[in-house]
């Protein structure tokens, strides 16, 4: 109603004679007017309440659209003021750089800590953007506190309605792991929220100006246009599409928003997507329809989000690998509301695919190289090698060719898909593999898709097209520094790319190859090796046996004629002829002593292995009353601990310990001998040990003592043969053990040796 109106309204309802009445009577006039007046205030101040109240919602309409959308997008928001304060930031963007809400908004950078060097970039790339007018992009690394991610980051200017930049806006995309960014988005939502408050005592402040009501209203309309600029650019650059889709009950769908992404990843206009949503859904690829519809059904039930990857195909025909991030929201009538983005994610498949291919490789090439090791023989090596290579690269031939003496080749071991020739076994003689053109092979891989568009010499194609060979990879194989052979990888169907990781995958395998085939030509070599060492010690042996044997006879009748000599010339002799039939007689005894330890030496190889249950504290006894007489004159002192029984031939291990304890007797110092024998268990095996307080042994003699007829003093200082302690030693390694001696000259002796349990 009009003032006037309103005024009139009240001006009859007043009695007649208040319009020409006493001063009382004009007062409740007065009174009146002003009530009629205040009524009428009240009626505007609604009216433009209700005015502005639907200017509000508008505005909160579109920012919860805007809002929603941003829910889906995985990126982070700032947005700075012309001082490089923090005016809004996302919660992604706070959880990456660590901090809360409160302790960023209106704090610059320097304010929160940031690094000099950050805090410069930063604000040279804001001025940039505040001077120019125009959106900056670029890549940069954050340390955060989950390490160190990388971005890609748009900074983006918002002009106001008189084309002033007042307001950056910093979009940061985690190309790391895609983060999603329903977090940060729910962040700006709430200062929105804030906004809108502000806004909303801004409003009260109008009712209570009625002067300044348009100017209100105009910075309402201001602020709804601008933060509808905001949201339409921060989703304009947003990596990906932007999308709204309603789902109604009877099956239909409609796309009242997608952003300009689309027309990257499909191919289409947001008008041509909104016009027929269908062209989104019958873009899927048919192998991921299925699985994509299942998981649509499930989200459209429970209102569950949807995150999946699958494939579609643009009309070009390109196929790309798409990630759908969607949520779902139930509206009225029933229907079913979907914001989402979805994100190109082809370049990321790629490389996943390839990184799983060459992981398949790697395990392949390791299994390959087990099998290998497996085997020491080169025909194994060689026939496992091209086995295993042809089903891994699906090749029609794989076979190694061998360098001959006479510079021509053979080829030694092949695997071939049946249909195709097989060369196993042929020697190749060519005259296009000799010489100067041979030797461009032997430094490098070499890889032909088609060998007829290789330009090779007519004598070499004509040789490749006798084998069917269209595609043809050879790979050299040196052993020691030396060219052996070369791989041979066929397509014989048809031509074919050979790709880098083919490429890799042999050099590596021919490497294994190499060091395989030198260990087994190593192996050979010892094989041979050990079977001639063991032929000439059998032979020694026999030769030690038979000489010591058949020495013995012409031995015994010498020491039986110059006994016989000399009980029946004794007299008749001078005393210098009996002291050199004394020596005849003695030099006699020690060369049948000898004799005796070269046939027990021989034996103890020759003998068969009898093991049987031995009581080593019955054999100590036993060599210690045996050792009794010589105990007895030294003064020795012999002890023993507790002491095992051990699987070992008795009457060897009797003469083991006898040479080792008489050994202690034997090279004493001045004092008494004390001479005392333990052993302990280790693991699976028994160490024993002979301790003297002897002269010792000087460590650089440690190893020589245990060698037959190897003596450390002369016959007249310490008489013997010097073969016991090669018998001990070949008595131990008979039973599978070893034996040793720790000593210093003057400090005594320890001899040690081992036992199988």
């Amino acid at each position: 109603m009009a003032l006037s109106g309103v005024a009139s309204h009240f001006f009859l309802m007043l009695p007649f004679d208040a319009l020409n009445g006493s001063g009382g009577n004009l007062l409740l006039w007065s009174a009146f007017v002003m009530m009629a007046l205040v009524i009428t205030t009240q009626h505007v101040l609604l009216r433009r309440h209700k005015e502005l109240r639907s200017l509000q919602v508008q505005l909160e309409q579109q920012v919860q659209v805007m809002e929603t959308i941003l829910s889906t997008s995985p990126d982070h928001f700032y947005m700075f003021d012309k001082d490089g304060r923090f005016i809004y930031a996302s919660r992604a963007g706070l959880e990456t750089l660590g901090l809360q809400k409160s302790d960023i908004i209106g704090k610059t950078e320097q304010e929160l800590g940031f690094p000099p060097e950050l805090i410069e970039q930063h604000k040279q790339r804001r001025e940039s953007v505040f001077a120019t007018g125009k959106t900056l992009k670029g890549d940069i690394t954050l340390q955060t506190k989950d390490g160190v991610r990388y971005h890609a980051y748009s900074l983006i200017p918002i002009p106001d309605a008189c084309g002033n930049v007042r307001v950056v806006v910093a979009i940061s995309r985690d190309v790391t792991e895609r983060k999603q960014a329903e977090e940060e988005l729910k962040q700006y939502r709430h200062r929105l929220e804030e906004l809108v408050a502000l806004r909303t005592a801004e409003l009260v402040a109008i009712n209570k100006q009625l002067n300044q009501e348009i100017v209100e209203r105009q910075k309402a309309e201001l602020a709804w246009r601008e933060s509808e600029q905001q949201l339409l650019a921060i989703a304009a650059n947003l990596p990906g599409s932007v999308y709204r889709a309603v789902l109604h009950p009877d099956g239909a769908v409609t796309l009242p928003f997608i952003s300009e992404g689309v027309q990257a990843i499909l191919g289409l206009c947001p008008a041509e997507a909104i016009a027929n949503p269908s062209a989104l859904s019958k873009s899927v690829h048919p192998d991921d329809r299925a699985g994509l519809g299942e998981l649509l059904s499930v989200s459209s039930q429970t209102c569950q989000p949807l995150n999946h990857e699958f494939r579609i195909i643009t009309p070009s025909g390109d196929v790309k690998w798409v990630q759908n991030i969607a949520h779902f929201q139930r509206v009225e009538n029933g229907n079913l509301m979907v914001d989402g983005v979805t994100l190109d994610i082809t370049e990321r498949k790629q490389a996943e695919q390839e990184l799983q291919r060459q992981t398949r490789y790697q395990q392949l090439l390791a299994e390959i190289t087990l099998r290998i090791r497996e085997s020491l023989k080169i025909e194994v090596i060689l026939q496992t090698t091209v086995t295993e290579l042809q089903q891994l690269l699906q090749a029609d031939r794989v076979l190694f060719y061998r360098l001959l003496p006479n510079r021509n080749g053979q080829v030694v071991a092949e695997a071939v898909v049946p249909g195709w020739q097989s060369l196993l076994g042929q020697v190749l003689v060519d005259h296009c593999l000799e010489g100067e053109y041979l030797r461009q092979y032997r430094d490098e891989i070499h890889a032909w898709s088609d060998v007829e568009q290789a330009g090779f010499q007519r004598c070499h194609l004509e040789m490749l097209q006798r084998f069917s060979i269209r595609a043809n990879l050879i790979v050299p194989i040196f052993l020691k520094d030396q060219l052996w052979g070369m791989l041979f990888v066929h397509q014989c169907s048809a031509p074919r790319q050979w790709n880098s990781f083919d490429i890799e995958l042999l050099r590596q395998l021919t490497n294994q190859l190499s060091i395989a085939l030198a260990q087994a030509e190593l192996l050979e070599q010892e094989t041979r090796y050990a079977q001639e060492l063991a032929r000439s010690n059998a032979e020694l042996e026999q030769f030690a046996y038979v000489a010591s044997h058949d020495l013995q006879e012409p031995l015994r009748t010498l020491t039986s004629y110059a006994k016989l000599f000399s009980r029946r010339y004794s007299e008749q002799v001078d005393t210098k002829g009996n002291r050199f039939l004394q020596y005849i007689m003695e030099e006699a005894l020690r060369m049948q002593a000898l004799i005796n330890d070269l046939l027990w030496y021989s034996r103890v190889g020759r003998q068969i292995q009898s093991f049987a249950p031995c009581n080593c504290a019955t054999v100590f006894d036993g060599v210690v009353e045996h050792l009794q007489e010589a105990i007895h004159d030294s003064g020795a002192t012999v002890t023993r601990s507790e002491l095992p029984t051990v699987i070992a031939d008795e009457t060897q291990m009797v003469q083991l310990f006898q040479n080792l304890i008489g050994n202690a007797i034997k090279y004493r110092s001045q004092e008494s001998p004390i001479i005392q024998v333990a052993a302990v268990r280790q693991g699976e095996q028994w160490l024993f040990w002979v301790r003297d307080n002897g002269i010792g042994i000087a460590p650089k003699y440690a190893e020589r003592i245990f060698l037959i007829f190897q003596r450390l003093h002369a016959q007249e200082e310490y008489p013997g043969t010097g073969i016991g302690l090669a018998i001990a030693a070949k008595i131990v390694e008979r039973h599978g053990g070893r034996i040793w001696v720790e000593s210093e000259l003057g400090q005594g002796a320890t001899f040690y040796f081992t036992i199988p349990d």
